[in-house]
């Protein structure tokens, strides 16, 4: 958003780039089990991490295998082939796209969409596409996944009896 120094009116400019920031905190856990959780969380600080994204107790449903349906052209729409005749879509579920070399974007469906009978769809998206994707290329509905680098330092807290809670870190995607 420009906002003139003048008082003029703000300009919002909309461009492909948009990347999520996901703040995770984890159910209370054994020390063990935190032991080995904070390991991996020191690690993906430095490498990077891929997680499934949370979708609290909702389902996505069976989808099929879905993958693109020719070559993207970017912006808020993308073409799937693949899929379970008449699955239905709700505005709102999450969705991975994954390019030719293997990185993740997380992606939200922005209206609600029904797959034909021969497994086609056309999917309303947000953010747009910061990435032109291939035919074919693979795109997880049912269990998507994030993949970014941890931007908090994670944290927790050690009760009495060893109990770890509140273990908590920031993902932002990278790609």
């Amino acid at each position: 958003i420009l906002r003139p120094a003048t008082g003029a009116p703000a300009t919002k400019i909309n461009r492909p780039g948009s990347r999520y920031v996901i703040e995770f905190t984890l159910p209370p856990m054994t020390a063990a089990d935190a032991r080995a959780m904070t390991a991996r969380l020191q690690r993906a600080v430095r490498d990077g991490m891929r997680l499934p994204m949370p979708l609290g107790n909702l389902s996505q449903g069976f989808p099929g295998s879905p993958v693109c349906n020719g070559a993207s052209t970017g912006g808020n729409s993308i073409n799937l082939r693949s899929l379970t005749p008449g699955y239905q879509i709700a505005e709102g579920y999450r969705l991975t796209l994954i390019d030719s070399a293997g990185v993740y974007y997380l992606h939200q469906t922005t209206a609600a969409a029904t797959v034909n009978g021969s497994g086609l769809v056309t999917l309303s998206i947000e953010p747009p596409q910061r990435k032109l994707f291939a035919d074919g290329n693979t795109v997880l509905l049912a269990a998507p996944m994030v993949e970014g680098i941890v931007t908090s330092e994670p944290s927790w807290t050690i009760q009495p009896g060893g109990l770890v809670t509140d273990l908590a870190f920031a993902v932002e995607e990278a790609a």
